[in-house]
């Protein structure tokens, strides 16, 4: 119960209506913010969509591109706003919204073979 005191100090046990309704206003404001229990992952280099839940780990989504891309997962490196996407990591630790894209990259290693000749 919300108390509050008049100015002799007494407690008053109801709560002020501009308050109730300040909460309430709250509430819709906060129903209405709450993320939508999808969204919609482009994955960019052959535009395949996904729609995944905000707590899908990112593995299963790139997994699921390598066989519609008829690729290998461990050649692929993917990557969300100029950052590599850990395996592990989910939409919602990653702060996507819907129709976020993420770029797929096939991974070419090099540098250590020596020339032939």
């Amino acid at each position: 119960m919300f108390k509050s005191s008049n100015s002799r100090g007494t407690h008053l046990g109801k709560r002020p209506a501009s308050t109730a309704q300040e909460n309430r206003g709250k509430k819709r404001a906060t129903e209405q913010m709450e993320e939508p229990r999808e969204i919609t992952v482009k994955v960019k280099s052959q535009e395949v969509n996904f729609k995944v839940k905000h707590n899908t780990k990112m593995q299963k989504i790139f997994k699921k591109f390598c066989d519609k891309a008829q690729v290998e997962y461990r050649t692929m490196q993917f990557f969300f706003d100029g950052s590599r996407v850990p395996p592990t990591a989910t939409p919602h630790e990653l702060n996507m919204s819907d129709g976020d894209e993420i770029e797929a990259m096939i991974h070419a290693g090099g540098g250590g073979n020596p020339p032939i000749v």
